[in-house]
């Protein structure tokens, strides 16, 4: 009902969301849910957390420069909760490539401490500088979520990030990290560079089978979504930019893993304009299982030659329009969607 509520509202009072919303749009949207549910932090129930923590993200829409204002709201107690999903959507979007983009760690200092030094205390006291991650399980989990992503980083050593994985997973005091830590170190090794992926049984819109052979000789930008994602269809505003840019070079391909095929189907004839190509996963729950695709959006990227470049390929909304100009060797830093919109 919540969702339904959810859904209602912003159609109502932001519905060109997926461009951008308001600070005005967000407080409608707000008062419309308070009249049918209570909206309180309550970290013991999980249905008011629910709510809570998805009003959350889309709250971080309209503070994404306000970091801490979000932080001292939702974020700046002692309780993680791990099972919660909204919560765990929140607290990976707030911290998405956090180490590399907080103005309080010496960035210098965090080469070294992974590529010299390859001492996990030595990170975590680091990290430590940052107010935001002053909680120590916090913080931990952090680091552990962000080497996951500097493993693509050719700047990072890759060897000194699974050594610092593994020390946290042998030597943490918090339970659940011991087994993220695990599973991030078993994601790593299992997609390497040049991994092949199997996207067979996938249908088109037309219901025609869906082949990453297809586009050999491009690399390829995989958008994992579901139709109720309102973070994947803001991706699809940027995808939009990108693809007529990058048409003759990269393809975008935005696969749906809806259950329902005639969502699918809905959400194609009611989005026009996104008009590059689109896919239906299939009911294919081994694929995404063996992606280990637990969150939305994901995003994949191939090489031009069909394998796996990248598993967790560069965010859309922060670090694609950039990955592409240095890909393609163009340096117009204002071309880049993202930044044009913060003109």
């Amino acid at each position: 009902k919540f969702e339904y509520v959810l859904d209602n509202a912003i159609d109502t009072y932001s519905p060109n969301i997926i461009g951008d919303i308001s600070p005005a749009d967000f407080d409608s949207i707000q008062k419309s849910l308070k009249r049918q549910f209570q909206i309180q932090y309550s970290p013991s129930s999980f249905y008011k957390s629910y709510i809570f923590y998805t009003l959350g993200s889309l709250e971080r829409v309209v503070l994404i420069k306000n970091q801490d204002s979000l932080y001292h709201k939702y974020l700046d107690n002692e309780y993680l909760l791990y099972d919660n999903p909204a919560y765990m959507n929140f607290f990976y979007e707030f911290y998405a490539e956090y180490l590399t983009s907080s103005t309080k760690i010496d960035q210098k200092e965090l080469l070294k401490c992974i590529n010299e030094d390859g001492i996990y205390r030595t990170l975590f006291n680091l990290a430590g500088q940052d107010p935001n991650l002053v909680n120590e399980k916090i913080r931990e989990l952090v680091i552990i979520e962000n080497l996951s992503a500097l493993y693509e980083n050719k700047r990072f050593s890759r060897k000194n990030i699974e050594a610092i994985l593994q020390e946290i997973a042998t030597t943490t005091h918090f339970t659940e990290h011991k087994l993220i830590a695990q599973n991030v170190l078993a994601e790593l090794h299992q997609f390497v560079d040049n991994h092949k992926v199997d996207f067979s049984q996938m249908k088109k819109v037309n219901g025609a089978d869906f082949n990453i052979e297809d586009y050999k000789g491009k690399w390829v930008y995989v958008q994992i979504f579901n139709t109720d994602c309102m973070d994947c269809i803001r991706e699809m505003m940027i995808i939009k930019e990108l693809h007529e840019k990058y048409k003759d070079s990269v393809a975008f391909v935005s696969l749906s893993i809806d259950f329902n095929f005639g969502h699918f189907i809905q959400f194609k004839e009611h989005f026009p304009q996104f008009n590059w190509d689109f896919a239906h996963f299939n009911q294919r729950y081994d694929w995404l299982d063996a992606l280990q695709v637990t969150t939305l959006p994901d995003n994949l990227l191939f090489s031009p030659d069909g394998e796996l470049s990248q598993r967790n390929a560069p965010d859309i909304t922060t670090k694609l329009p950039l990955f592409l100009l240095r890909l393609f060797r163009e340096v117009d830093e204002n071309d880049i969607p993202l930044n044009r919109n913060r003109q």
